[in-house]
C-alpha cells in the first residue's frame, strides 16, 4: 500500500483510492493473557481517534473488525465497538452499524492482518457496497448484536446512504497492541472540498451518473509504445483482450488511455 500526502497525490496525478482521516494506536498494559484484548482500551482508542480528527462516530456506516472468530476475543472486540460506534449511531437515531471481517475469506494474515482489512475496506468504499462475512452459520450468543445496535450483512448490500462513505478498521495484536483507522471514499472527500483529483470510486447518485458520463469522451487516444514492432503487436493484442471483457466500459478506456499515456515510459516505437 502506498501512503501519500493528499496534496502531493493530486499534484502528481495519482489515482486516490481512499483518504485516511485518522489513525490511532495504544496498548492494554498487563492482561490475563498475551492474546486477550481489552475492551476498555479499544473504547478509549476509538474515542480518541475520532475526537482527534473532529469526526462524528455516528457517520460511520461499517466497521471492519479484527474478527479472529474466537469466542472470547470477538465478544470483547464487539463490546468495545458497541460502546462507541454502535452507541453513537443508536443515539443519533441511525440504522445499526454494520460489522464484518475479512479473515474467514483469506485466513489470518498475521502481521499484515490489519492491512488486509484496510484493502477490503477501500474496495467497499470504491464499489459502494457491503459484503457478508464468509461462512457465518450461527452467531455466538455472547454477541448481542441487536442490543448493541450492530448488524452483520446477510448478503451483498448497496451503501444505504448517499454522499460521503466512511469506514473504521479495528485491529489488535499479541501483547495488547490496538490500532484503529478511519477511511473516507475519495470521490466525496474531494467533491466536498472542491478538489480535483483522480479516483476510482463508483458514483450512483441521482443525476450524477449522467453528468459524469457526459464528460467522458466516447473515443480515447491510447498510446502504445515498445522497443520494436513485435512488442507493439503483442501489447496491442493484450489490451484488446482486456477491453473486450464484459467489465470494460468507457471509464475503463479513459483510465487505460491515461495510464499508458501519462504513467508509462514512451519507448522508441
Amino acid at each position: 500500500m502506498v501512503v501519500k500526502r493528499l496534496s502531493d497525490a493530486i499534484r502528481d496525478g495519482d489515482t486516490i483510492r481512499a483518504v485516511i482521516r485518522g489513525t490511532g494506536a495504544n496498548a492494554d498494559g498487563k492482561r490475563p493473557s498475551v492474546t486477550q484484548p481489552s475492551s476498555e482500551s479499544q473504547v478509549k482508542l476509538i474515542a480518541q481517534t475520532y475526537e482527534g480528527t473532529g469526526l462524528d462516530q455516528s457517520d460511520t456506516v461499517y466497521c471492519e473488525c479484527h474478527g479472529t472468530g474466537t469466542p472470547v476475543d470477538d465478544a470483547l472486540e464487539l463490546t468495545g465497538i458497541a460502546n462507541t460506534l454502535g452507541k453513537a449511531r443508536s443515539e443519533a437515531g441511525k440504522s445499526p452499524l454494520y460489522v464484518g471481517s475479512i479473515k474467514p475469506s483469506v485466513g489470518h494474515t498475521e502481521g499484515c492482518a490489519g492491512l488486509a482489512g484496510v484493502f477490503k475496506s477501500i474496495l467497499l468504499l470504491e464499489k459502494e457496497m457491503l459484503v457478508l462475512t464468509y461462512g457465518v452459520e450461527c452467531v455466538n450468543p455472547k454477541l448481542k448484536l441487536k442490543n448493541w445496535h450492530l448488524a452483520l450483512p446477510q448478503e451483498v448490500l448497496s451503501w444505504e446512504t448517499q454522499g460521503l462513505r466512511r469506514i473504521s478498521i479495528n485491529s489488535f495484536a499479541f501483547g495488547g497492541a490496538n490500532a484503529h483507522v478511519i477511511l473516507d471514499d475519495a470521490y466525496h472527500y474531494l467533491l466536498n472540498r472542491g478538489l480535483d483529483g483522480k479516483h476510482n470510486t463508483t458514483v450512483n447518485e441521482c443525476g450524477l451518473d449522467a453528468k459524469i458520463a457526459s464528460q467522458v469522451a466516447t473515443k480515447q487516444l491510447v498510446l502504445i509504445s515498445g522497443k520494436d514492432q513485435t512488442s507493439i503487436k503483442r501489447i496491442s493484442e493484450g489490451l484488446k483482450v482486456w477491453l473486450d471483457k464484459d467489465s470494460a466500459d468507457s471509464k475503463s478506456l479513459e483510465n487505460l488511455a491515461y495510464t499508458v499515456g501519462q504513467r508509462r515510459t514512451h519507448l522508441e516505437y
